[in-house]
């Protein structure tokens, strides 16, 4: 059973890292996106909205983790369940103004696949219990 959670929180820092280090030097740069959006055009409210939907989804994402590994119940509560299509949002509109890289397609793409297992997983211990 220990190893099943080591294997969950590999999966989870190989998955969602790059996506948490890029989110995290956007939370870093927010202050230049808010100067940003007062002082020139520009396409500042991309960022912005991917920072503040990322955030909420990488939340809800943690939230739902974590449940998952302390072998408990998700909820499921409709603003947990908004925040991780606030993820999947950031990670399509990440998707739509990238540039043909392949690093970048792993990096929006494996959260989804993350979410997408712990929701399985979750609905998979719900069964169980």
């Amino acid at each position: 059973k220990i190893l099943k959670r080591v294997m969950l929180v590999i999966e989870l820092l190989m998955l969602c890292g790059p996506a948490v280090v890029m989110l995290s030097v956007g939370l870093l740069y927010s202050p230049v996106f808010l100067f940003g959006s007062v002082s020139i055009e520009g396409d500042w409210y991309i960022g912005a909205l991917i920072i503040f939907c990322g955030t909420w989804g990488f939340i809800s994402l943690g939230n739902l983790a974590l449940h998952i590994l302390s072998k408990r119940n998700w909820l499921g509560h409709p603003v947990q369940w908004f925040g991780i299509l606030l993820g999947i949002a950031a990670s399509g509109i990440g998707l739509s103004t990238m540039t043909n890289t392949n690093f970048m397609l792993w990096v929006f793409v494996a959260p989804i696949i993350a979410a997408l297992h712990l929701l399985y997983l979750s609905k998979k211990c719900t069964q169980i219990s």
